[in-house]
This record gives C-alpha cells, sequence and structure tokens, in this order.
C-alpha cells in the first residue's frame, strides 16, 4: 500500500504531466477551421468524385516532388523551380529542420519530408497570392509544423483575420502532430490571399513557418447537374443509336 507521502509525490507528478500536455495557449479561430493532425489521415488529399486539386505545394528550400495518399506535392523553394499561379513573398526557406514521426508507411515518411521543412516568414511582407478563378468554389488547406518554443502568429485570409495568435507550441513536432487550417470559400475574385502577420503576444517569435499548402476545386451544385444531364444526354443518344 502506498503511503501519504508516495501517494502525494504521485499526484503531484500526474499534474505535472496533464499541465505538460495541455495547451499552452488557446487561439481564436474567426472563421474556417484549425485542428491537429498525426499523419496523411488527418487532411483531406483525396478528391472525390468531380472534385479536383488546382495546388498541392510544398514550401521548402529544395525538396524532390513527393506524393501522399495519391496526390504530388510540388516543391515551392529557394533552389525548386517556380509554381506557376503561386508569388510567395518569404524572407527564407527551411529544409529539413523540424522532422515529425508519423508513422512508417510510404506516405507518413513523405509527409514527415514535406513538413520538416517550411517557408519562413519575417518582416512586414509575409504573403501568399495564389491564382484562382472568380465565382469558383474551393477548399484551403494551410499545413503548418509546430514548435517546442513560443511562436505565433496570425492567419488572414483575403484581408479578414482568420485566426488570432496561432501558437505553434500547441502542435509540437516532437509529439508527431502538425497543425491545418481549412477554409471553405468562393472566390470573389481571380486571386487569393493569404498573409501570416506577426502575433502581438509579448516576447513571442513571430517569425510564421508555412510548410504546405493544398487548394481543392469544389463544383458547384449547378454545375454537377448540369455535367449529370450532359452525360445522361450521351447516354440516351447511344441508346437511339
Amino acid at each position: 500500500m502506498l503511503s501519504i507521502k508516495k501517494l502525494t509525490s504521485l499526484l503531484a507528478a500526474l499534474a505535472l504531466l496533464v499541465i505538460a500536455a495541455s495547451p499552452a495557449s488557446a487561439e481564436t479561430v474567426h472563421f474556417g477551421s484549425l485542428s491537429s493532425f498525426d499523419g496523411p489521415g488527418g487532411l483531406d488529399l483525396t478528391a472525390e468524385g468531380s472534385h479536383s486539386f488546382a495546388y498541392a505545394v510544398n514550401f521548402e528550400k529544395n525538396d524532390p516532388d513527393r506524393a501522399v495518399s495519391g496526390l504530388t506535392f510540388v516543391c515551392e523553394g529557394t533552389d525548386c523551380a517556380p509554381v506557376a499561379g503561386v508569388t510567395v513573398t518569404s524572407s527564407n526557406y527551411y529544409g529539413e529542420y523540424f522532422h515529425p514521426e508519423f508513422g512508417d508507411t510510404t506516405d507518413d515518411n513523405n509527409l514527415e519530408d514535406i513538413m520538416d521543412g517550411f517557408a519562413y516568414f519575417t518582416g512586414t511582407n509575409r504573403n501568399i497570392d495564389v491564382a484562382v478563378t472568380s465565382g469558383q468554389v474551393y477548399k484551403l488547406q494551410l499545413l503548418f509544423q509546430g514548435d517546442n518554443g513560443v511562436r505565433i502568429w496570425d492567419i488572414v485570409i483575403e484581408g479578414s483575420l482568420a485566426v488570432d495568435e496561432f501558437y505553434a507550441k500547441n502542435y509540437d513536432y516532437h509529439l508527431g502532430i502538425g497543425a491545418v487550417y481549412t477554409y471553405e470559400f468562393t472566390a470573389g475574385d481571380n486571386n487569393l490571399d493569404i498573409d501570416l502577420p506577426a502575433g502581438t503576444t509579448t516576447g513571442a517569435d513571430t517569425a510564421g513557418l508555412l510548410s504546405a499548402m493544398t487548394l481543392e476545386v469544389i463544383p458547384e451544385p449547378g454545375t454537377l447537374v448540369l455535367l449529370g444531364l450532359g452525360s445522361l444526354g450521351l447516354l440516351l443518344r447511344r441508346r437511339r443509336r
């Protein structure tokens, strides 16, 4: 039987573990969603039905194209060829910096290699411009690698604050997790403006770290109906012949 002293010590140790496992700070999400992921299964990487991916970008200094769950991420970085339609204003790129552990499959390993580098955003110009089609519906995913230090920045979409004080320590790569911001929207013009400005917490490192991005094209219901009617018309013509 445990003595009172040992029991007290055990409870104190458990309390410290709970505190250590708890998020260090809570972000404020104004629109879209923010969650952690621990591998490919926590992301939307499959274009179902008539959906397709306009972009799957790996922001890293120099990396080969890598496929995860059938989706190929193209490198955009210092030593990579520019990705058509994507313009990044970033002070620097890093590769093989933070390396999470998601598992042992090929998809796990490729995602680990994508997430271990990032575009490093500092200063006043911390922007990504993405070419889109006005009126089209899209699903955006921004993949962030966490940190074990006090690193805070904001996520701004089309000039509006989406996430206030994103706290990288909540997604510490040592724990084998990353963060994904997801937002479904209809493009108001032909450019998607993404900004990662500095947070306002005193004493924090405010450099933003973006590892990857996907942009999925989601056909509107009316478009799907027209496609369905077109297919039905072709089927009827063939039957008449």
